[in-house]
């Protein structure tokens, strides 16, 4: 019962958020497709290669690059805003544990960014003058096991945030790897397929247009293992620097 209070007040906080940065949202969100037109376009005039990207590869790593950072951003951007703004005491002292409050709103911003995938892919293929021909189910599905282990590198990044209070160097070298991962060649499943969420975007981008799911349960069951491993790691990482910077009597301080 107190788990759904919380996910109603969280749910009820995340769109008065979205009404109050709505703004910031939308201007962020065209110049991200400005940069997008222009690497495609750019892309386009490139002469033919074979390692050079389709343009419907192009832009569905685009969307797959959008949704990771949406999962990762969400939980490490959260305890971000909480320790410059002084007030991550005031939520460890509520009677859930700060790492589910913070997994719930991340939560929240995963579901909002499963369902605004859908809505880039078709701008994305738009700009690209491509059809859509990726299946959404399976899709969807993929990115929805997938993104636990995404939150698990937001754990990390929010464990450290905590401790040091100053890690933007750090947050901005995860968010270039969260690039990274979404690139690697990690299909099939090969020693790369360790990595946090590389294989979901690999099977992904590799399959494309012949995504499915049916006869594909081995390689779901090596995405969740994955998720479920790195979203472990990231509680235990975040428990041991919150309680270091409880114990260093530093988890208020800027």
């Amino acid at each position: 019962m107190k788990l759904v209070r919380l996910c109603h007040a969280e749910a009820m906080l995340h769109q008065h958020r979205q009404r109050r940065y709505a703004f910031e949202f939308v201007a962020s969100s065209l110049l991200l497709l400005a940069a997008f037109a222009a690497l495609a376009y750019g892309v386009d005039r490139l002469p033919a290669a074979d390692f050079m990207p389709t343009q419907s590869s192009l832009a569905l790593g685009f969307v797959l690059w959008s949704f990771a950072s949406t999962a990762y951003s969400g939980i490490a951007g959260e305890t971000s805003d909480e320790v410059r703004g002084r007030t991550i005491e005031q939520l460890c002292v509520v009677a859930t544990p700060l790492p589910v409050v913070l997994i719930v709103r991340c939560a929240l911003q995963i579901i909002g960014a499963l369902l605004s995938t859908l809505v880039l892919l078709h701008v994305a293929f738009f700009i690209v003058g491509r059809a859509v021909d990726v299946p959404f189910a399976p899709l969807i599905i993929i990115l929805l096991v997938a993104a636990p282990s995404l939150v698990g590198l937001g754990l990390i990044m929010s464990g450290l945030s905590v401790l040091f209070k100053q890690a933007e160097a750090v947050n901005a070298l995860m968010l270039l790897g969260v690039i990274a991962l979404v690139g690697v060649p990690a299909y099939p499943a090969n020693v790369l397929s360790i990595l946090p969420f590389s294989h979901a975007a690999a099977w992904i981008i590799a399959e494309q247009s012949t995504l499915r799911l049916s006869g594909e349960w081995p390689r779901l069951l090596l995405v969740s293992g994955n998720a479920v491993f790195y979203l472990v790691v990231g509680i235990v990482a975040f428990d041991a620097c919150y309680r270091a910077a409880r114990r260093r009597g530093t988890l208020g301080h800027t």
